[in-house]
């Protein structure tokens, strides 16, 4: 997630190339190796404990050490000894940087200082890049004013790395006032039933995102922004608000999920109560979550 928010930001100032920075993603995938394969090369897991782990984290909102710990594959120790041997992110993206000759170390720290700045987002980014926490980075996007969300957007940003694609990138999350569909989006509202109050979450078009989205989630090939391609993305908000759900309800507060609302034509909803949007880049293609209450 580091690489590719920095490397985004990186393309579009225009200090670095889409044809670099495809090579800088895939330096950082190498040398940050999955904790499972990992605890499978390491003796330490068989590939079918990691495989029941990463069906788990289907139901689950954890990370993978959490739930192998929770299963009994793994010891605090063990997953601490694993983390060590992944490599930071941060870093290893810098490294690369410079390795390519694109950027040195002082003049990459100034440009990351200039994008938290520029972008009006919360100082605090930058030790949250450098330790490549997902939970730290988000609610760097945050701002205060919507930090209300922030449970829901976390699990749904953890979620779409997990089920999606881990070449996500984030935006400042923004207060808008209507909705203003491109022409294709998916909702689904969570129902207040247990003292919650509900919300409902989407996923809407922005350029080309959403049919990557519904495409990376089920494995298909969708062509066009059809009924196929708008129930994958619906399936996938099923999955995003179903953990919300299950979190919920480990708090003795019972919630229930709605039928997801699918809608192909453009449609502008004027938002009584605070609308909450995040543009969102996956594999370079732009799409919108979109929360209200």
């Amino acid at each position: 997630m580091v690489a590719n928010i920095l490397g985004y930001y990186l393309v579009e100032i225009g200090q670095i190339s889409m044809e670099e920075f495809k090579a800088l993603i895939r330096i950082t995938e190498e040398e940050r190796v999955r904790l499972g394969l990992i605890a499978v090369s390491e003796g330490l897991m068989t590939e079918e404990q990691t495989k029941n782990v990463n069906k788990r984290q289907a139901k689950v909102d954890k990370k993978f050490g959490e739930i192998a710990i929770d299963m009994g594959y793994l010891t605090n120790d063990q997953v601490d000894y694993l983390l060590s041997k992944q490599h930071n992110e941060y870093v290893v993206f810098l490294q690369a940087l410079e390795d390519m000759d694109l950027i040195k170390g002082e003049k990459a720290l100034e440009i990351i200082e200039d994008y938290v700045e520029d972008n009006g987002l919360k100082p605090e980014l930058i030790d949250a890049l450098k330790s490549g926490d997902i939970d730290r980075i988000i609610n760097a996007y945050i701002p205060d004013e919507l930090m209300m969300f922030k449970e829901q957007i976390g699990i749904a940003i953890r979620t779409i790395i997990r089920c999606v694609d881990r070449e996500v990138a984030l935006k400042k999350a923004t207060i808008i006032q209507s909705l203003k569909s491109e022409g294709v989006g998916s909702f689904q509202t969570v129902d207040d039933s247990g003292g919650d109050p509900a919300f409902t979450m989407g996923l809407m078009e922005e350029d080309g995102g959403f049919l990557k989205a519904a495409n990376l989630f089920a494995m298909e090939d969708f062509h066009n922004l059809d009924m196929d391609a708008l129930d994958s993305c619906a399936e996938l908000l099923n999955c995003i608000n179903g953990l919300y759900v299950s979190m919920r309800s480990t708090q003795g507060i019972d919630l229930e999920l709605l039928p997801p609302d699918m809608m192909a034509e453009k449609r502008i909803r004027t938002a009584d109560n605070i609308m909450c949007e995040i543009p969102l880049l996956i594999r370079g293609e732009k799409l919108r979550l979109i929360l209200w209450e």
